[in-house]
């Protein structure tokens, strides 16, 4: 399977923080900003050297270190910044960054997150447009082509984290709207992702946040069903009767009997053609499924449903959408043909634009009709 490596690929669900690579946490440990005892920073590095050996337990300690080392504007965007590049790096074409805004007392506001997030995609840019601006002054076409020029394109979904309360969600969507104000903003930011722990806060709590998100025309990317309790399922029930969902985050549990409803869920997202974000090393070290050949990904390939491969904490848990790729290719018994198909309705799952959405595939068709011509 090496003729991956040739493919570029759309990454749908990555968590800003736990994308966060050894090397930036590295990195950060050795700032002002860290405030770190000797021994934690000691016992930090003796778990990152662990890379994909790391227990669940240690891969938490390392989520907790996270939320310390993001606590000032530069490292926000030192992180934002190693973040995309990586993924760059690991051929990644079009990436959908989420990330939870917070407040940290005397150092800067949600609003503040959200903007350092946003500036440095922004700077990413104007780094690209630079060299497009000798030949071209429309503006659209400067950002078309300093988007291809850097090798990436990238969208924001600003997540609202259930285990926070609805009024904090509620205080998000409204910096969300100030925000998109800005029209460079508004062009970044996406859509809404709403995650957190699922024993927290029902999501029925959440539906009147949802409709708003509906009725701000963005797009919603939820996660459901991480948990097999009867109250995922009545929560999916009613998120799938308003129709307030684009994409599935997980669905770890969605084809699974625990009730009669449960087979009439999957034929909702079976008939609708509900994408799913699939995270297989995820879903693994968190224990929800128990190894790669139980894993739900082979029964929604096998009804040929609509799903994009994610790494959706890639730093944490030491691994690259690479890696997913290879993971989903030998879960499904995959081959060249499975890689493309799914990279296909990677686009169409993505929260481009119809206009967005055509062009990245003609660059990647171009591309990969080059690769075939150089091979002939």
């Amino acid at each position: 399977m090496y003729l991956i490596f040739f493919f570029f690929f759309q990454e749908l669900h990555a968590h800003l923080s736990g994308s966060i690579s050894d090397e930036t946490i590295l990195k950060l440990l050795g700032t002002k900003d860290a405030s770190l005892s000797e021994d934690i920073i000691e016992e930090m590095k003796s778990i990152l050297k662990m890379k994909d050996k790391r227990s669940l337990e240690e891969c938490f300690k390392i989520f907790s270190l996270l939320h310390t080392l993001t606590n000032s504007i530069s490292n926000i965007k030192t992180c934002t910044y190693d973040v995309i590049k990586e993924f760059s790096e690991d051929n990644v074409w079009y990436l959908e960054l989420r990330s939870t805004p917070k407040n940290v007392i005397g150092s800067y506001t949600k609003e503040d997150y959200i903007k350092a997030v946003l500036e440095t995609v922004k700077l990413l840019m104007i780094i690209s447009i630079k060299a497009v601006l000798k030949t071209k002054c429309n503006s659209l076409y400067i950002h078309r082509e300093a988007e291809k020029s850097f090798g990436i394109i990238v969208r924001i979904l600003i997540s609202i984290d259930r285990s926070r309360g609805v009024e904090d969600a509620w205080d998000t969507l409204k910096i969300v709207k100030e925000l998109r104000n800005n029209v460079v903003y508004k062009k970044y930011i996406r859509g809404i992702d709403v995650s957190g722990n699922p024993s927290k806060e029902s999501l029925l709590e959440y539906l009147p946040i949802l409709r708003e998100v509906r009725e701000m025309e963005l797009k919603l990317a939820v996660h459901l069903l991480e948990l097999c309790e009867s109250v995922a399922f009545e929560e999916a029930a009613e998120i799938f009767s308003e129709g307030l969902v684009d994409r599935i985050g997980h669905g770890t549990f969605l084809n699974q009997k625990l009730s009669g409803e449960t087979s009439n869920l999957v034929n909702v997202v079976l008939e609708r053609k509900i994408p799913l974000e699939i995270c297989i090393t995820s879903n693994i070290k968190c224990g929800t499924v128990k190894d790669l050949a139980s894993h739900h990904v082979n029964w929604w390939k096998n009804k040929d449903h609509p799903i994009a491969i994610c790494t959706d904490d890639k730093g944490v848990f030491s691994t690259t959408l690479s890696d997913e790729i290879c993971l989903y290719c030998k879960a499904v018994d995959g081959d060249i043909q499975d890689v493309m198909d799914m990279i296909s309705t990677s686009i169409e799952a993505s929260f481009l634009d119809e206009n967005e959405k055509q062009d990245l595939k003609q660059r990647i068709f171009n591309y990969m009709k080059n690769v075939v011509d150089e091979a002939t």
